[in-house]
């Protein structure tokens, strides 16, 4: 059907009529396009929409793919799905139709990915770049199920980006003391004592248990108790808005065992929280950020390797790879899915381990 210009605004609407589901004829109207052509393209993608047609944009299959999955994930993991799709794909490929998306189209998109900087101007990393393409190939994949879209082309080109990020960057035990430290210096000039005590209960956690900054933030007194640590939530802020949500995954809900020393230092750090109450949250003066600036300040002042807040998650799992931990303790610990996570993750960290082997070999061997 044609499109009409309303007299008043000067803007164009769409109105034609379809049948629903039920065999009932009903009417649709859209107003407030600049353009008459981009009103007919909106009936266009609507009726092929309905039709389960692949003749729809990418940004009509993007609102249909929400429609169907928004309540079955996480909030915090749809925010960033979100994010990188109205970011990263929607401004690049939304305007096609997903039948002209094809090996080529891909191709250079993902080019143009790859050539992309962060605020800093570096390039994007490698695990980032791989959610990118994980995220379309997600969004293709529900046309080919729903909208008779033959195949996916990224199944073509390959993806771009690494499921796992290169070595991590850790503190060894003697780095991690040498940092802490620091704190030990205070001298009332620069810090007040409430946040010397936070920011050193806070590492020493990070450092000794291994857990997420997300899980750490969400602790409450009550997730202590006899020598034991239970982790059963998540913390983000998302528009605003503090959330408490189950962890990553299920095997993220976990109990460990905490150092005396760590519990320690929560008992002096809960005795000067004033109205103390062990069901709220214990870190509500700081965040991801600060903490990271703390990092970075430790790290300038000690002359210590720059590491980011998710590193000491990586200092911890060292940490235990050197002691000779078996693999999947280390795994229930830090709560992966499962044992290849681990393995993939800290592989770098057992290359040593068949010169061990051998030299305990050649030691019980009969002479």
């Amino acid at each position: 059907m044609p499109a009409y210009k309303d007299k008043n605004t000067g803007k164009w609407m769409a109105r034609f009529y379809y049948t629903d589901f039920q065999g009932v004829t009903k009417q649709k109207k859209k107003r407030g396009f600049d353009k008459k052509k981009h009103a007919k393209e909106f009936e266009d993608d609507f009726l092929a929409r309905l039709q389960g047609s692949a003749n729809m944009s990418l940004k009509l299959l993007w609102d249909n793919y929400q429609d169907d999955k928004e309540f079955e994930i996480k909030e915090t993991t749809w925010a960033i799905k979100q994010q990188i799709v109205e970011q990263k794909i929607l401004p690049y490929l939304g305007e096609l139709s997903i039948n002209q998306i094809d090996e080529r189209v891909i191709r250079k998109w993902q080019n143009e990915m790859q050539s992309l900087t962060n605020k800093s101007g570096n390039p994007y990393s490698q695990t980032y770049l791989k959610r990118i393409n994980n995220e379309l190939s997600a969004i293709i994949n529900h046309a080919v199920k729903f909208y008779k879209l033959p195949y996916n082309p990224l199944h073509v080109t390959g993806s771009i980006g690494q499921k796992h990020a290169d070595e991590k960057q850790h503190w060894t035990l003697e780095q991690f003391n040498q940092a802490t430290a620091f704190y030990d210096t205070w001298d009332g000039s620069r810090f007040q004592r409430v946040d010397v005590q936070t920011y050193k209960l806070v590492f020493n956690i990070l450092f000794y248990t291994g857990i997420r900054l997300g899980e750490l933030l969400a602790l409450t007194g009550n997730d202590f108790g006899n020598g034991k640590l239970s982790i059963t939530k998540s913390y983000t802020k998302l528009s605003g808005k503090d959330i408490i949500s189950t962890p990553k995954t299920k095997s993220s809900i976990r109990t460990i065992s905490v150092p005396t020393h760590v519990l320690e230092l929560l008992d002096g750090y809960t005795d000067m929280i004033y109205d103390y109450n062990p069901n709220n949250r214990l870190f509500t003066n700081i965040n991801k950020s600060s903490i990271t600036r703390q990092l970075q300040l430790i790290s300038k002042e000690t002359g210590l390797p720059k590491i980011r807040t998710h590193d000491l998650r990586h200092s911890h799992a060292s940490l235990l790879i050197k002691e000779g931990v078996q693999a999947k303790v280390i795994q229930k610990r830090l709560g992966h899915k499962d044992i290849q996570t681990t393995l993939n993750t800290y592989s770098h960290l057992w290359e040593g381990a068949d010169d061990e082997v051998s030299d305990l070999l050649n030691s019980i061997s009969p002479k």
